[in-house]
């Protein structure tokens, strides 16, 4: 990691915004992401009791990735008509998926994930680190391709080597990094990992 270019972008960045993400400036931009209300959906449709019917946690699934400002229309449009197109079995294993990824084995749902959606072509980044991100906000991220491939070449990133097929090892390692940056900075940049990143992107 390139800490001096790090701190530099800090103080760059905390001239413009002097209150971080708190700042007026920000938070007008924020609200059209609609963060907050998002992280409150994912806690209410997918906690642990709200997962065991099947129909209902399919149709919460498509409504989650739908309403993402994070995640592309050509992805939002794609995602709704694969899962609609899934068996029975297809379905029931999307919400094992997410099941395990958020209430068990990580990696476990992150690979069952992968596995079901790698028929339909449709295995992206933003997809399936989407559940995590809004679910546990302040230790987990949304990976952006361009934005992580640049963060990575940017800040001289060492042990972890982006490739467009997500891997649970990947995330693992980008992740580790990203929460130890957010640890060199001052705390109003990072109210969760996906504004970090945000500000790591807008300093680039």
């Amino acid at each position: 990691m390139n800490l001096n270019k790090l701190l530099e972008s800090e103080s760059d960045f905390l001239l413009l915004h002097p209150e971080g993400f708190e700042s007026e400036s920000l938070t007008i931009i924020a609200k059209k992401h609609k963060f907050p209300q998002m992280v409150e959906f994912a806690h209410k449709t997918f906690m642990k009791s709200k997962l065991k019917n099947n129909n209902e946690t399919i149709d919460n699934i498509m409504k989650f990735i739908t309403r993402s400002s994070m995640i592309s229309v050509f992805e939002k449009v794609k995602f709704k008509d694969v899962v609609k197109s899934m068996d029975n079995r297809e379905r029931k294993n999307l919400v094992v998926g997410v099941k395990e990824l958020l209430h068990g084995d990580e990696e476990i749902g992150f690979n069952i994930m992968v596995e079901v959606l790698t028929p339909y072509k449709l295995v992206k980044w933003t997809i399936i680190t989407a559940f995590r991100c809004y679910y546990t906000p302040t230790t987990d991220l949304l990976v952006k391709p361009t934005t992580t491939k640049n963060i990575i070449f940017s800040y001289d990133l060492e042990g972890v080597a982006y490739k467009p097929k997500p891997s649970f090892e990947f995330y693992q390692n980008y992740r580790r990094i990203i929460i130890e940056m957010s640890k060199q900075c001052n705390e109003t940049l990072s109210p969760s990992l996906a504004a970090f990143t945000g500000f790591l992107m807008f300093s680039m």
